[in-house]
């Protein structure tokens, strides 16, 4: 029987394997200044497959926010493969920014961003986020129906596309 955390990794790495580096634009959001390039240096240079340090990820997944676009939906992978079995907490922070959020501007740029991601890759999440719904007890049920429910219209779009 194979072990679900290899066949997690190895989906995530197919799923993600194509995915182009963001050259050329920042890799956090601009409004960010010097906390920014504290963070950029982390990132700088780097694939998604060469960050591997656990601990450095731990600490910066509370940091996703500050990452551009782009740059979320391209390091993401690293954060899934290295981190999502390791830490119920850290589970947690990525459940939460792979979440929809209740208000609608934020929504919008929310949206602006998931779609970023291909319908491998939306797969790969929605699988995540089922996994670790049913690894934790969740109080917010309408929420996580509704999250799952977000992805799972999100990869028929990526059908139609």
């Amino acid at each position: 029987m194979e072990n679900p955390k290899t066949t997690f990794k190895v989906a995530v790495q197919r799923a993600f394997k194509d995915s182009k580096y963001p050259h050329g634009e920042s890799l956090v959001q601009d409004f960010f200044g010097h906390y920014g390039i504290h963070i950029t240096n982390f990132f700088l240079n780097n694939t998604w497959m060469e960050l591997k340090d656990k601990e450095m990820l731990v600490s910066y997944a509370l940091e996703m926010y500050v990452l551009s676009d782009s740059a979320f939906a391209y390091f993401l992978p690293a954060f899934l493969i290295n981190i999502h079995a390791e830490n119920i907490g850290i589970k947690s922070v990525i459940y939460q920014w792979l979440t929809p959020p209740i208000d609608s501007i934020r929504m919008q740029v929310f949206n602006k961003r998931m779609r970023l991601f291909t319908l491998d890759q939306c797969k790969v999440i929605l699988r995540f986020i089922k996994s670790f719904l049913k690894e934790e007890f969740y109080r917010e049920e309408h929420r996580s129906e509704k999250t799952i429910k977000y992805w799972k219209n999100l990869i028929k779009i990526k059908r139609i596309d």
